[in-house]
């Protein structure tokens, strides 16, 4: 008949379609010439035809190797149909398709739905064709049933096909619930009390009876990825729910290392839930992060994500800082601070920055918390640590210090820190990082002065050489997640940010107070006290030239702002100019005094080191009339004194007259008989 001659030439058609999807190129092509459109009616045929097998293959090799054409080619009333077939046919298995091929069709539908949901438009289209409701029945069966979708029997088995369906609608429900329509109705139906269920012991006996351990680790795992991603969005449910004591406690009980890892940051990220942190404080969160931290049986990811958590549970919140200062914190924090600065810092470590940021959190804000932790040598511990650490933890550490900075009693500390290593101050070491970036961006001359008047800050050169090692060489011997860790850092970390944060530093301890650094530091620091002044005048230079580069003419008052900001900014860079200029000749007659001095105490230890070698002749030697002699002179000598007058017969004269006066007021003195008061013995 002709329907089955068209039919037969549907189905050649998608079958050559088919072997061209493989390759990139042809798919893009397919999909900008309309293949999309020709799918929908293919794929909406009886899903036990072979057309719509193969058609679901051709639609994910489209939605694969050309994602963005793929979304682009579907308009408004394309997507709807789309969406609306992949509705009606996921329904029309999971309704009667008992078969095992059957069965990895309604999985592939699935792979395709989440495929599709990638998208933010098409989202929306799911929530209002009713997919939602499929996806969470699949998701949460055969744990719970969902209200008004119950499944038939054949998809809750324990068959390998019947478990990917579970573990691919989590997947699509975490990407559905992207959308805030979707995400309400998935928590409506269930959705957190069934992945809840996995983390809850009263449940953990019949999950056991139903999965075999290795089927029942994945999905405890895959819950607890599906919670992170969905948590902090509805956390009042997760609250309602107990769902922060049910993670509180399978953290402290959990045995395997990966379900545990995947636990703690679950519990990491639900600590940076504002909502929630009071909550967890309650349930001893702060106690549990720090002791897992503190463990020395705990492996650096651990440790990482446990002081994270104890970062972001303390962060913005008066309540678990006092808890965490209770705890013993502000020790383990200067231990962690001591025992990084003898690690290796070849690379960044994620483990020295989470430390940090605890103490930016925890510390900084609270006043007896920051007076505890400076008695504990913790700010002479995190200077040690800056001047050994990797560039790439600079902006973290900087950030703490100018938070610490606010509160006047830690400037005695900063000041008197003094490096083990060379005896540097901490004012100095942090110049050398703004001098680093200086020479990279060429911004002093020989004689320290700045190049340019105009935007001072980008120096002379057009590319800024690079001081901050790369990190790219080291990662062939990393971890793919080390990888990761590390392209994140490179992509925040650069010359600016650490620049922005050493003026944050020297703003908070007062330009004024650093009388003490040498003149060539005092020049450096002219620049960093006018850092805000330059960046106004990029902002200026900057708009001037985008009116200029579109051929916009700002009106007589904007021009004149403008010029009045370019100028300004370009005094005041003349004016550090001038001051460095004296700086540098004072440098010069310091060094200058400082050879002096150093040359005429050479000279004098020379010339105290010839006189010693000179024989002096001992006294013991002298003759008999070099005796006499020296007799006579010590006489004149005496004679000379004023006792010359004290002879033997005027001394007894006085003696006689002050006995005289004595007896005179007391009578004579009394003598003692034989015996009696004697002072003993015999006279």
């Amino acid at each position: 008949s002709e329907s089955e001659q068209d039919g037969a030439l549907q189905l050649a058609l998608v079958r050559a379609a088919l072997q061209f999807s493989y390759h990139a190129g042809n798919a893009a092509l397919m999909v900008k010439a309309g293949v999309m459109d020709v799918l929908c009616k293919s794929l909406a045929r009886d899903f036990k035809l072979e057309v719509v097998f193969l058609s679901l293959e051709l639609a994910w090799n489209l939605l694969e190797n050309a994602p963005a054409a793929a979304h682009v080619a579907l308009d408004d009333a394309g997507r709807e149909s789309l969406v609306s077939v992949v509705t009606r046919q996921v329904r029309a298995l999971l309704d009667g398709g008992y078969r095992a091929a059957d069965k990895e069709m309604r999985n592939e539908f699935l792979l395709v739905a989440k495929m599709l949901a990638s998208e933010e438009r098409i989202r929306l289209s799911f929530f209002q064709s009713g997919f939602v409701k499929l996806a969470v029945a699949a998701a949460i069966s055969p744990e719970m049933a969902c209200e008004g979708m119950a499944l038939k029997p054949f998809n809750q088995t324990q068959q390998a096909e019947d478990l990917e369906m579970k573990r691919l609608a989590w997947n699509l429900t975490g990407e559905l619930c992207q959308n805030e329509q979707c995400l309400k109705e998935a928590v409506g139906l269930g959705l957190l009390r069934s992945l809840l269920m996995y983390v809850d012991e009263e449940s953990a006996a019949s999950l056991a009876a139903r999965w075999p351990p290795d089927q029942l680790r994945d999905l405890t795992l895959q819950s607890l990825s599906l919670m992170y991603l969905v948590v902090p969005h509805c956390h009042a449910q997760f609250s309602n729910l107990d769902g922060c004591r049910l993670v509180m406690r399978f953290v402290e009980e959990a045995r395997s290392r990966d379900v545990k890892m995947a636990a703690l940051r679950l519990l990491r990220n639900l600590a940076s839930v504002d909502k929630l942190k009071t909550e967890l404080g309650q349930h001893g969160a702060v106690r549990l992060a720090l002791d897992l931290f503190q463990d020395p049986a705990s492996e650096e990811v651990v440790r990482q994500d446990a002081v994270a958590a104890a970062c972001g549970l303390c962060k913005a919140h008066e309540g678990n800082q006092q808890v965490f200062r209770r705890e013993g914190g502000l020790d383990a924090l200067v231990g962690a601070l001591t025992q990084l600065k003898s690690t290796d810092q070849t690379l960044p470590s994620a483990l020295a920055v989470a430390v940090v940021d605890c103490a930016w959190a925890a510390v900084a804000p609270s006043r007896k918390s920051l007076a505890r932790f400076l008695a504990a040598h913790g700010l002479d511990a995190l200077l040690d640590f800056l001047e050994s650490c990797n560039p790439y933890v600079f902006p973290v550490v900087l950030s703490c210090l100018a938070d610490m900075m606010e509160n006047p009693k830690a400037h005695d500390f900063f000041h008197s820190w003094a490096s083990g290593v060379n005896r540097q101050n901490a004012a100095h070491m942090i110049l050398d990082i703004w001098r680093a970036e200086e020479k990279a961006r060429k911004m002093v001359d020989a004689q320290a002065c700045l190049t340019r008047v105009a935007r001072p800050l980008a120096g002379s050169v057009e590319g800024r050489l690079e001081w901050i090692p790369s990190l790219d060489m080291a990662y062939t011997f990393q971890s793919q997640e080390k990888k990761g860790v590390m392209a994140r850092m490179k992509e925040v970390v650069n010359g600016d940010v650490i620049c922005a944060k050493v003026y944050a530093v020297f703003s908070k301890l007062g330009f004024d107070s650093l009388n003490y650094l040498s003149p060539i530091d005092q020049s450096t620091l002219c620049t960093i006290e006018k850092y805000v002044e330059f960046k106004q005048g990029e902002v200026w230079q900057d708009i001037a030239a985008d009116f200029e580069s579109e051929f916009l003419k700002p009106t007589g008052s904007d021009r004149t702002r403008l010029q009045s900001g370019i100028d300004k900014a370009e005094m005041i860079a003349r004016d550090v100019v001038e001051q460095q200029i004296a700086l540098n000749q004072k440098y010069v007659e310091y060094l200058e005094a400082d050879n002096t001095m150093f040359y005429n105490t050479t000279m004098q230890l020379a010339k105290d080191e010839a006189e010693a070698k000179v024989y002096k002749r001992s006294i013991t030697n002298l003759t008999m009339k070099e005796r006499l002699e020296a007799k006579l002179k010590k006489e004149q000598m005496l004679k000379s004194s004023f006792q010359k007058d004290m002879t033997k017969k005027n001394f007894m004269e006085k003696v006689d007259a002050k006995i005289y006066d004595s007896e005179k007021d007391y009578g004579p003195p009394m003598i003692p008989e034989d015996g009696e008061g004697s002072l003993g013995g015999s006279p």
